[in-house]
């Protein structure tokens, strides 16, 4: 009888574990919004998908929107926020003893720092991934760059040390383009990257060009390059357009802008603050802008202009990360001159604009879609997640192991995204149980470099296997396995039935 084949992890209904520093807004910026559009792409394909949130009180109508998609929120963990929050206490253990997470997704660094080696310690079977979400050390280091001081190069070269770290210690990371992909191979070399970018949504082309007016600069103002692109289009680039184009309005629209932000208001500057929904600004203006003088990662300000249809003027690096061809997507300037003259271009050539604005709305079609970020979610979870079996405690004697082996090797070939975790408890020693399963290959006659992966794991009593992992017990290999009917399982025990059956064979002869 053929052997069923294996599903692929994104095909097979997981448990995510996500911890993010609050519970994402899609109103507020552009990693938030991604963020919960990731989580409603794995919701839509059927993972049981688990929010922790660090810091998240006072989000209910975020949290409201997540639940109605299915996904389980818990909006504060306080003994893990780094401030005092107005929050019940998070038994972390016991949740995860409850959701047992093939995975967990873990936002940002500095929240893997924290979490990471818990979760090692807590869930040792899930498999733990790193959305970076930008490369931090290489904004601090264009920052440093930029202002030529050495304590903020110091300070970048502090971050870069701290990724390092705790990237060294993943199973995979996620970066949001090629570029910041090409930057976290360098940082950890050893720890597969994929690519999941930001999501939009397609829409409707926007209103005509007749009756549109002005420029907009969309930005979440806690987050510092904004804060000083808006300064920089003010003081060193509006001017110009304003000599050229002297009824041109400026509006500044973003969430939190600090004091030095509010004091660029002008007859022709408005700043906005927070607004429920940047889409009317958007498709007001003539021109979007966004003159990043350093960053990282993929800019949502200029995806989501892009997707209304909205011609954009940028820098290098607000371009940077999504493939955008200078000239035909978007126009890109390096100097308040260059930036100036294509705002100036944009209000004078209306087929510069119609041009744009068409080319802009492909290009994100074909890279930032839906279906582009589910299609790179299965990837990395089919790479990430493989077919687990976890040795219950009970099937440790060398026997046993023995059995366990002969079906497992018998069963799967050295691709195969497979792996059988066999646990010790703290107070034991890993190195002798390792010895034990090199010597129980060697007996069956084979290669320990040529088979498929199997994994020495601390496992503390009460830790949770994965949930869609298979509990291999009992006295034979597969003689008791947690999930009847899955494929993986029947190839287990059908591999140790084959074995056996020539082992005898081989007796007779």
């Amino acid at each position: 009888m053929t052997p069923p084949p294996l599903a692929p992890a994104a095909r097979r209904p997981l448990s995510v574990l996500v911890v993010n520093p609050d519970v994402p807004p899609r109103d507020r910026d552009s990693g938030s919004l991604r963020l919960s559009r990731l989580l409603e792409l794995l919701a839509a394909d059927g993972h049981r998908v688990t929010l922790v949130a660090r810091c998240g009180v006072g989000q209910e109508a975020a949290a409201a929107e997540l639940r109605e998609l299915g996904v389980e929120v818990h909006e504060a963990d306080p003994e893990r926020c780094g401030f005092p929050v107005g929050a019940p206490p998070l038994d972390l253990r016991a949740l995860l003893a409850r959701v047992r997470p093939d995975v967990a997704w873990l936002s940002f660094y500095d929240t893997a720092e924290v979490y990471l080696p818990l979760l090692r310690r807590l869930a040792p079977g899930a498999r733990i991934a790193i959305d970076t979400v930008d490369v931090h050390s290489l904004r601090e280091q264009r920052a440093a760059e930029l202002s030529g001081s050495a304590a903020d190069a110091a300070a970048a070269g502090r971050t870069r040390a701290r990724e390092q770290a705790v990237y060294g210690a993943a199973d995979a990371l996620v970066a949001v383009s090629e570029d910041d992909a090409r930057a976290l191979r360098e940082l950890a070399p050893a720890v597969p990257v994929s690519v999941v970018s930001n999501v939009h949504e397609p829409l409707p082309a926007g209103p005509p060009l007749q009756g549109r007016a002005g420029v907009v600069f969309v930005g979440n103002f806690r987050h510092t390059p904004n804060v000083d692109a808006s300064l920089y289009l003010c003081r060193s680039i509006w001017p110009a357009v304003r000599a050229a184009v002297p009824d041109a309005r400026l509006r500044l629209v973003g969430t939190a802008p600090p004091p030095a932000v509010q004091a660029l208001a002008a007859p022709d500057v408005e700043v906005t603050g927070w607004v429920p929904d940047t889409a009317p600004y958007l498709e007001a203006a003539r021109v979007s802008v966004a003159p990043l003088r350093y960053g990282a990662g993929v800019k949502g300000k200029i995806g989501e202009a892009l997707a209304h249809g909205l011609p954009v003027v940028t820098t290098p690096v607000g371009a940077e990360g999504m493939e955008l061809v200078p000239g035909r997507d978007v126009l890109v300037g390096a100097t308040p001159g260059e930036l100036a003259e294509a705002v100036v271009r944009l209000h004078a050539d209306d087929a510069l604009w119609h041009r744009l604005a068409a080319a802009g709305r492909a290009a994100l079609a074909c890279r930032l879609s839906p279906e582009v970020a589910r299609d790179a979610l299965r990837g990395l979870l089919s790479a990430l997640v493989p077919v687990t079996f976890v040795v219950a405690r009970e099937t440790r004697s060398a026997g046993a192991l023995a059995d366990v082996l002969r079906g497992y090797l018998g069963a799967f070939g050295q691709e195969d995204p497979v792996s059988l975790v066999v646990p010790h408890a703290p107070d034991e020693r890993p190195h002798e149980l390792y010895g034990r399963l090199l010597e129980a290959i060697r007996a069956l006659g084979r290669d320990p470099e040529r088979i498929p992966d199997v994994a020495v794991a601390q496992w503390e009593p009460g830790a949770a296997a994965p949930a869609a992992a298979i509990l291999v017990g009992g006295a034979g290999a597969g003689a008791a396995l947690a999930v009847d009917g899955d494929p993986a399982a029947w190839r287990l025990a059908a591999g140790a039935r084959a074995l056996e059956a020539q082992a005898r064979s081989a007796a007779r002869t």
